[in-house]
């Protein structure tokens, strides 16, 4: 009797523990495209960087990106040094790396987060890693990850469902960082 316990509740404890996705989430980041694409933030600058942030959320079910101490989602710059610093998240590679590239792929799949992240010299960018397949980049020349970018300074460019190589230039493939969660 004491083992059945023991397996029920080690059986329980990894349930909790495991990741899942959001079964709602194309829809989801939709309506959040659509809102970020109508999003004026000339009184608050965090107000359209909050859809970066919370599409991790929304996708994943993982609120890393939210600065409690802040009381706003971090801003691309702030997730590039949360992601360096975290013990939560490894650096699976750069984006010229197609086994990088690939590992990102599943681990989308497995429902596990997973960010591309370039720091800028005036601001960097962030696009999430969606579950789907790799596909052929002509202009990387690599099979790259489905994705999904808020440009917040271009907002037109921002898309759900597209190849990695939408949201950055082949000259960024080496300052493309591929970050997916530990559970």
């Amino acid at each position: 009797m004491k083992q059945l316990i023991t397996v029920i509740l080690l059986a329980f404890s990894s349930t909790l523990y495991a990741q899942s996705i959001n079964r709602n989430w194309k829809s989801d980041l939709d309506t959040s495209l659509k809102e970020f694409m109508q999003c004026d933030d000339s009184e608050n600058e965090a107000q359209c960087h909050k859809y970066t942030g919370a599409s991790l959320k929304q996708v994943y079910k993982v609120n890393d990106f939210y600065a409690s101490d802040k009381g706003r989602y971090m801003l691309v710059t702030e997730i590039y040094d949360f992601l360096q610093n975290s013990s939560q998240w490894t650096l699976l590679g750069r984006g010229y790396d197609q086994e990088a590239l690939n590992s990102a792929q599943q681990h989308a799949n497995a429902n596990k987060a997973v960010v591309a992240v370039m720091k800028g010299k005036e601001y960097g960018h962030m696009v999430l890693i969606l579950p789907g397949e790799v596909e052929n980049s002509g202009s990387w020349n690599l099979q790259v990850p489905n994705s999904a970018s808020f440009f917040t300074h271009q907002k037109e460019k921002s898309y759900i469902n597209k190849k990695l190589s939408y949201a950055f230039t082949n000259s960024d493939q080496g300052h493309v960082l591929l970050y997916g969660r530990k559970y």
